[in-house]
């Protein structure tokens, strides 16, 4: 949140509205991880995924690393949180403006790491699944920092204890945003003017603990989502007209219905599924309904 704040004084004039969703270039990036890398195909794929990964390496932030594909970008950022007394330094920028928001670049984290479960073996052929791993992790390292504490948290830089650090820290945010529930840009209202959240904190927590079931396989999480959704909205099989970084309920009706021991509630999201892409068109979401749809088909 602090860092957000002293972003924003650096930043003259509003976000460009061309620029400003990280969504619109992890769009090419979905569709091209699909099984099309076909050598006779007119279009090369794999090129496009790989120029994809670019981009995001391109709106780095922090202390660049010595693989950094694209030269032309130096350090930036060094001091982000310095005045607060925490180190706020990484993550990605949102646009040219060189502004950091935590709300949509927490959703793209997760939409490269959903892609990289579901799609992970045609990323390999392609060679860009090192550099997807990457991505994701230039992200999350970012979110380690900003979640600050009293404590020290140490951890190695190994695979296994990465993750329950991430888990960790995704548990305690979770416990946090459920207990102090409201909208972030009411706390932080530098933000309304760029990315006010309309939807609310709701879809939020259920997103978060279906998430958290995904991680865990602790039905605790899962019991949440059913009870909440039940309470929240009455129910889980509303029809959506968007999917989004402010609106996941779509993405949330889609992982409900993998759950195996849930199978018959696939029928009940499916027309509410094809509502949803019948319905909403702005192209900035249209790659985000393409992978919710293709999701739902596998």
């Amino acid at each position: 949140m602090a860092m957000e704040k002293k972003k924003q004084r650096h930043c003259y004039g509003p976000v460009p509205k061309t620029t400003r969703r990280f969504a619109k270039l992890l769009g090419v990036l979905l569709i091209s991880v699909f099984p099309v890398l076909n050598t006779g195909l007119a279009f090369d794929y794999g090129d496009a995924l790989k120029k994809s990964l670019l981009y995001f390496e391109s709106q780095r932030s922090g202390r660049l690393p010595y693989n950094q594909r694209v030269a032309w970008r130096h350090h930036s950022g060094l001091t982000d949180g310095l005045e607060q007394g925490v180190d706020l330094v990484g993550g990605y920028y949102d646009a040219g403006d060189h502004v950091k928001f935590g709300l949509p670049m927490a959703f793209t984290v997760t939409m490269l790491s959903w892609t990289v479960i579901e799609f992970q073996h045609q990323i390999a052929i392609a060679g860009e699944l090192e550099h997807a791993l990457e991505a994701i992790k230039w992200g999350t390292d970012y979110f380690i920092k900003a979640h600050t504490s009293p404590n020290v948290l140490w951890a190695e830089k190994t695979n296994p204890h990465y993750s329950h650090l991430l888990l960790h820290h995704a548990q305690q945010l979770f416990e946090f945003g459920d207990k102090y529930r409201g909208k972030y840009d009411e706390n932080i209202g530098v933000v309304k003017s760029y990315y006010a959240s309309v939807s609310g904190y709701k879809d939020e927590l259920l997103w978060g603990a279906l998430w958290l079931y995904k991680a865990t396989d602790n039905e605790i999480y899962l019991e949440y989502v059913i009870n909440k959704a039940q309470f929240f909205f009455g129910g889980i099989g509303w029809a959506m007209t968007e999917f989004s970084w402010d609106v996941k309920y779509a993405g949330l009706q889609i992982m409900a219905s993998k759950v195996k021991r849930h199978l018959i509630s696939h029928m009940l999201f499916k027309f509410k599924i094809l509502g949803l892409l019948a319905i909403w068109s702005r192209n900035s979401f249209k790659a985000l309904q393409d992978f919710a749809h293709i999701q739902f088909e596998r």
